[in-house]
């Protein structure tokens, strides 16, 4: 058995029971559902004790909205629970898919992140992967577990042990950054972070633009302006920094997962 916290809303009963019927088809996932914390009904006060705006300025060149702040509140709040109880333990939102072929990854997942190292392994959908480094979970379907690449986002299912958690929370005193920035961590060297490719999760009718604890297309607008407006030398810079990076640790996009024009991931299953 491996524990879950599945954070959900209250009020989102329509999504609770989509996740409960799903999980009747996986009876080794011991699950909980976790109250998410809605950042918008917080008092300005409160924002202030658990935010720190000027950081997050420095990392991510804006403020973070309510519903990002919430979103890493809610999954800090799991993992303290996974370090006070758990050596490790699924985090989940509620608005996922899961494939039949989740079952096997999820052992592979477990094998391989009950150490001491702190490690993640994501479930969902990433744009990029190395190949130097692999642990095969089904041959015949070419799935595997990769060593991520930076870009790599979403936070909706992953496994992570419990020096991974403490890792993170040690950094998180304030919310100051998107809880999915894997590539913040990546720079830092701190946890070793995978994912599955092909993915087992994707997101069903109620994932992404259908969010009820993140959904912000002021915030999207934003981040898509902030792109826009890089210069043609800073975009040569990236990209010729880029191909360098890419061909010494041999590089791969993952098949079918793309981003949209708001730099949101998308994907077929």
């Amino acid at each position: 058995m491996v524990k879950a916290f599945i954070i959900n809303l209250k009020e989102s009963t329509d999504r609770r029971s989509f996740m409960e019927a799903q999980l009747l088809l996986f009876p080794e996932v011991d699950y909980q559902f976790l109250d998410a914390i809605n950042a918008r009904e917080l008092a300005d006060e409160a924002i202030s004790v658990l935010y720190d705006e000027k950081r997050a300025l420095k990392v991510l060149n804006r403020p973070m909205v309510r519903g990002e702040i919430g979103v890493a509140l809610s999954q800090l709040d799991a993992m303290k629970r996974i370090t006070a109880n758990h050596d490790y333990a699924l985090i989940m939102e509620d608005d996922l898919l899961l494939s039949p072929y989740f079952s096997e990854s999820l052992q592979k997942a477990i094998d391989y992140i009950n150490q001491p190292q702190p490690s993640i392994v994501l479930f969902t959908p990433i744009p990029q992967y190395s190949v130097l480094d692999r642990i095969i979970v089904n041959e015949l379907q070419r799935r595997c577990i990769y060593k991520i690449w930076r870009d790599a986002s979403a936070a909706a299912c992953y496994l992570i042990n419990k020096s991974a958690c403490q890792v993170i929370l040690d950094e998180y005193p304030k919310v100051f950054n998107v809880i999915d920035n894997w590539g913040y961590f990546l720079a830092q060297r701190k946890i070793d972070i995978r994912a599955v490719v092909p993915h087992v999760v994707a997101f069903s009718k109620y994932g992404l633009h259908a969010s009820t604890i993140n959904l912000d297309n002021d915030r999207d607008s934003k981040v898509f302006t902030i792109q826009q407006h890089l210069s043609i030398l800073q975009r040569i810079k990236i990209k010729l920094g880029n191909f360098i990076q890419y061909r010494i640790h041999q590089v791969r996009k993952s098949p079918d997962v793309w981003y949209n024009s708001f730099h949101v991931i998308q994907s077929n299953f």
